[in-house]
């Protein structure tokens, strides 16, 4: 994911956040900048903000963006990256996330496929692993059955701050989801939409099935 997420043209700084001494010493060997944070925190979203308040207290200047590139997907592209901080740029939003529209309903259907449903003004209204918005009436096989949730954060720096001070909410527990710690708290989530080829091969490592479909992308 780093040696990825290094391409983006558009960060100015890259760092690894991470518990783990083998990770550190695995990204340091690579040449990364790596921020220990603590073993208890309970998602990776909390785990970005714990770094970030490092760097704040470390003296670094006031960022405008600060963005959650998830290490379960090795393969992100570098353009989704621009493409989000490009498309990130105004006041219109507390925090940023990337979708893309689903047109296959078996791929609709699955769990591990995040999907949401937005309003008129492309505001997340809610997240899930299930098939959201229900397809009780045939759709038309032109339009898409729902999108697709690609778990890129882009993050005004406080908003970042307050979700670490949030509680745990009910749907982010039953869902797993911690994104919806945000739209629980009222917080305006604005939908980044993207074209699919962006998130190509879209391999984001959740199950015993995305690892085999990932050392077989490597493989080939």
């Amino acid at each position: 994911m780093w040696l990825q997420a290094k391409q983006a043209k558009h960060l100015n700084d890259l760092y690894v956040a991470t518990d783990s001494d083998e990770i550190k010493n695995v990204c340091e060997k690579c040449g990364a900048k790596v921020i220990v944070t603590s073993s208890s925190l309970r998602t990776g979203t909390d785990r970005v903000a714990q770094a970030y308040q490092k760097l704040l207290d470390g003296g670094i200047e006031h960022v405008d963006l600060v963005l959650n590139i998830q290490g379960d997907m090795p393969f992100i592209n570098p353009d989704l990256i621009d493409k989000c901080i490009k498309l990130a740029q105004d006041d219109d939003f507390e925090m940023a996330t990337p979708v893309y529209p689903i047109y296959d309903r078996e791929i609709f259907e699955r769990p591990s496929v995040v999907k949401v449903v937005f309003d008129s003004l492309g505001r997340a209204l809610y997240f899930s692993r299930a098939p959201i918005p229900y397809p009780r009436n045939d759709v038309v096989k032109s339009q898409p059955v729902g999108f697709k949730h690609i778990g890129l954060y882009v993050f005004k720096p406080k908003t970042l701050l307050d979700f670490a001070n949030f509680e745990t909410g009910n749907y982010e527990s039953r869902e797993g989801l911690e994104q919806l710690r945000l739209i629980e708290n009222g917080v305006n989530v604005k939908l980044l939409f993207v074209d699919e080829t962006l998130c190509s091969p879209g391999i984001e490592i959740d199950t015993d099935l995305d690892v085999e479909r990932a050392l077989s992308f490597l493989n080939n």
